[in-house]
């Protein structure tokens, strides 16, 4: 490595606190542990994509219609933010690092913002239930869960150097994030059926 690109590397890592590590370098298993479970998350945004179409249309009433409409334009939004979230990501400097922050400032503006799907006012009208709907999905989707996502993610490049290392914390994502998501669609039908008898539970 030239002494200009050290300097570059060192400049560029002025803000951050994120090290990165040399290939020689091992994570260790808690760090792996960590990581996967960063995405038992995922059950909730696999929960929406199996059963949010039956809560709106059998539940609350909405015209199927209206609903694939909103999941359709949503997924085209939800495209886009994905690369204005990693250039948001990319050009952060705090003393925290460049993903840290936005981990801890919106783990729990993004709980809240799943909340809201699921709240969607029962006396309202069609169309303001529709408005509703659409806001509160894709501030879920397109806003809150894309750039939790992108930063999550992006800790797979810090962690380490090391392409081994980073195929073992990229297998422990996986197989936590698959069995969130079995273990939460597995679990919502039958609580559906047990505080309400059907899925308008």
């Amino acid at each position: 490595m030239t002494d200009h690109r050290a300097r570059k590397l060192q400049n560029d890592c002025r803000y951050c606190r994120e090290d990165i590590f040399t290939k020689a370098d091992k994570l260790k298993l808690s760090e792996k542990l960590a990581y996967g479970l960063a995405d038992f998350p995922e059950a909730a945004n696999s929960i929406l994509a199996a059963f949010l179409t039956m809560y709106d249309t059998d539940s609350i009433g909405m015209a199927a219609g209206a609903v694939g409409t909103m999941f359709f334009l949503s997924k085209i939004f939800d495209g886009v933010s994905d690369f204005l979230a990693g250039s948001l990501i990319d050009h952060t400097g705090t003393h925290w690092g460049k993903v840290r922050p936005w981990l801890l400032w919106l783990s729990v503006p993004t709980g809240l913002s799943l909340l809201l799907i699921f709240l969607i006012p029962r006396s309202g009208s069609a169309l303001g239930q529709l408005i509703y709907a659409f806001l509160t999905y894709n501030l879920f989707t397109t806003v809150m869960y894309t750039i939790v996502g992108v930063a999550r993610n992006s800790l797979l490049a810090l962690e380490t150097q090391d392409m081994k290392e980073r195929g073992s914390l990229a297998a422990f994502g996986m197989f936590f994030g698959l069995g969130s998501t079995i273990l939460g669609c597995s679990v919502t039908f039958p609580l559906g059926i047990r505080f309400g008898g059907d899925t308008r539970a």
